[in-house]
C-alpha cells in the first residue's frame, strides 16, 4: 500500500506522531567530503585543508612555507589599503559584476566587513590624501624588479589569484613576491616578530 501525498523530506526531524519537529534540524556538514577532497588537492601535500587560512591565497602561501607570518600580515594590510584607496578614488571594480536585483541589500550586524567603513564627508579629502600617500610610498619602496613585484602583489593580495608558475620552480617570482610583501609590512606598520631571549 502506497502513501498518498508528497514524499517526506528525509532531512527533517520528526516527532513520534509524524509532524516535523521544531527541534534542531539536520544540516549539511560545514564542509562536505567532496569539497574537502577538492580543497586538499588544491592545497597540496603537507597542508591541512581544514585550516581556515587555506581558503585564501596568502594563507595558502603561508601554510606551504613560501612566505613568513609577517609577509602574510603585510599582504593582508596591503589588500585593505588597496581597497580603501580604490573606494576613495571611486575607481571602477577590477572585475565585472552583474547586478542582482533580487539580492538582499542589507548587511547583518555581525557580518565581517570586506571594505573599511566609509569616511565621514568632512574627512574624505584628508582620508584620500593619506590613502594615496600610503600607496605611493609603497610603490616607490618596491624592490627591483618593481613591475614583477607589483604584478605579483596585485594578483595575490587584491585579486586573490595564485599565478600558475608561482612556487619553488620559479625562484625569481617568489623572491619578487616576498620583497613586495616585506615592503608592504614596512609601509603599513606590521610589527616584527618578537625575538627569543638568549639562554643564560
Amino acid at each position: 500500500m502506497s502513501r498518498r501525498g508528497r514524499k517526506r523530506n528525509p532531512t527533517v526531524l520528526r516527532e513520534p506522531n509524524g509532524r516535523p519537529s521544531r527541534a534542531q534540524r539536520r544540516t549539511e556538514p560545514a564542509m562536505t567530503a567532496e569539497l574537502l577532497a577538492r580543497r586538499a588537492e588544491r592545497c597540496g601535500a603537507g597542508v591541512d585543508p581544514l585550516d581556515a587560512r587555506a581558503g585564501t591565497v596568502l594563507g595558502l602561501l603561508l601554510l606551504r612555507g613560501w612566505i613568513s607570518e609577517r609577509q602574510h600580515d603585510g599582504g593582508c594590510a596591503l589588500a585593505g589599503a588597496w581597497r580603501r584607496w580604490a573606494r576613495l578614488a571611486e575607481s571602477p571594480d577590477r572585475h565585472p559584476r552583474s547586478h542582482r536585483l533580487d539580492a538582499v541589500s542589507s548587511v547583518p550586524p555581525d557580518a565581517m566587513p570586506l571594505d573599511p567603513p566609509p569616511c565621514e564627508p568632512p574627512d574624505e579629502a584628508g582620508a584620500w590624501r593619506r590613502a594615496d600617500r600610503q600607496m605611493r610610498a609603497f610603490r616607490a619602496a618596491l624592490p627591483a624588479p618593481r613591475a614583477l613585484a607589483l604584478a605579483l602583489a596585485e594578483s595575490v593580495c587584491m585579486d586573490e589569484t595564485m599565478p600558475a608558475r608561482l612556487g619553488p620552480g620559479w625562484p625569481d617570482g617568489l623572491v619578487a613576491l616576498r620583497g613586495a610583501l616585506d615592503t608592504a609590512a614596512e609601509a603599513f606598520g606590521v610589527a616584527r616578530p618578537a625575538r627569543a631571549a638568549p639562554a643564560a
